[in-house]
C-alpha cells in the first residue's frame, strides 16, 4: 500500500465577521490562511490566503399575494497562492464575482411586474495547481444548474451548446414576468397567470483554458406562460405550472424551417415560485 496516499493534510486558520448598515445593507466576510502538506498537489507547502466578501441590500415585502420592492447581493471570492518562483501576477490568483438582483412593481391590486437578474465572472489562472479545487460554474454559490433558471431550455440542450467541462468563465440569466391575478375565491385561494421571457448568456465550459472570445458565447431565449395558485391557509406553498418554449425554435417555425412539433418546450409542475 502506498503510504503517500495518507500524506495529504491541509492546515487552516480563519475568521469571519458581519454587520448591518442602514437602508437594509448588510456585509459579511470570511478570511482564511491554509497550508498543505501533501505529495499530490502543486500547492504542496505553498501558503494560500482565501477571502469571501458578501454585500446584500434592499427588501421585498408581500401585499395581497404580490411582492413589491427590490433586493440584491454581490459575492466575491478569491484565493491567492504565495508561489516562490516568478509567474505572471495573475497566475497567483483565482477569483469569482457573482451578483443577483430582484425587483417587483405592483400596478393596482391585480397586476404586477417582476424581474430577476443574476450572473457571475470567474478567473482560474492554472488548472495545474488547483488539482483538488472546485471550479466555478453557474452560479458558484448555488447548487442549481443554469438550465433550471431558464424556463424552456432542457438540460441536454444547454449541455450540448456549452459543453460539460469543469470550468465556466461567465454566465448570466434574466427572468421577466408580467403577472395577473385572474381569479379569486374569497377565503380560499387566488389564481395567477404570468407571461414570461427568459434570457441567458454563457461561455463554453472548459477543462484546460481560461481565455474567452465571442465565439465561445451562447445566447438562450425563451418565452412562455405560467400559472400558480396561492391558498389563503397555506400562502407559503404555492402550486405552480409553467410552459416555456425555446424562442429560437419558435422563430424558426414561423419562418417555415421546422415543424410545430419540433419546437423545444419545457413543462414544469410543482410547488414554489420560480423566483
Amino acid at each position: 500500500m502506498d503510504d503517500q496516499a495518507f500524506y495529504n493534510n491541509t492546515y487552516t486558520v480563519g475568521t469571519s465577521l458581519g454587520f448591518k448598515l442602514p437602508l437594509n445593507i448588510g456585509y459579511s466576510g470570511s478570511y482564511e490562511a491554509s497550508f498543505r502538506d501533501a505529495f499530490t498537489t502543486r500547492l504542496n507547502h505553498i501558503p494560500v490566503v482565501s477571502m469571501t466578501q458578501t454585500v446584500s441590500f434592499g427588501n421585498v415585502n408581500w401585499k395581497n399575494n404580490f411582492r413589491r420592492g427590490l433586493k440584491g447581493s454581490v459575492i466575491g471570492k478569491a484565493d491567492y497562492a504565495f508561489f516562490s518562483r516568478e509567474f505572471d501576477r495573475f497566475d497567483y490568483l483565482k477569483y469569482s464575482v457573482e451578483g443577483e438582483l430582484e425587483a417587483y412593481l405592483n400596478l393596482g391590486k391585480r397586476f404586477g411586474l417582476s424581474t430577476r437578474g443574476m450572473g457571475f465572472y470567474s478567473h482560474v489562472p492554472s488548472f495545474d495547481w488547483y488539482d483538488d479545487q472546485t471550479f466555478p460554474t453557474f452560479l458558484p454559490s448555488s447548487e442549481t444548474s443554469a438550465s433550471e433558471k431558464l424556463r424552456g431550455i432542457l438540460d441536454d440542450t444547454y449541455e450540448e451548446a456549452v459543453g460539460e467541462g469543469d470550468y465556466q468563465k461567465l454566465g448570466a440569466v434574466l427572468n421577466m414576468d408580467a403577472t395577473l391575478m385572474f381569479i379569486k375565491f374569497k377565503g380560499f385561494a387566488e389564481g395567477f397567470m404570468s407571461a414570461f421571457m427568459d434570457v441567458g448568456i454563457f461561455t463554453d465550459t472548459r477543462s484546460t483554458d481560461d481565455s474567452v472570445d465571442w465565439n465561445d458565447i451562447t445566447l438562450f431565449k425563451t418565452i412562455g406562460i405560467e400559472g400558480y395558485g396561492i391558498m389563503d391557509k397555506f400562502p407559503s406553498y404555492p402550486i405552480r405550472g409553467s410552459l416555456g418554449f425555446n424562442l429560437d425554435d419558435v422563430v424558426s417555425h414561423f419562418k417555415g424551417d421546422i415543424g410545430f412539433t419540433d419546437i423545444e418546450f419545457e413543462l414544469t409542475i410543482g410547488m414554489g415560485l420560480h423566483y
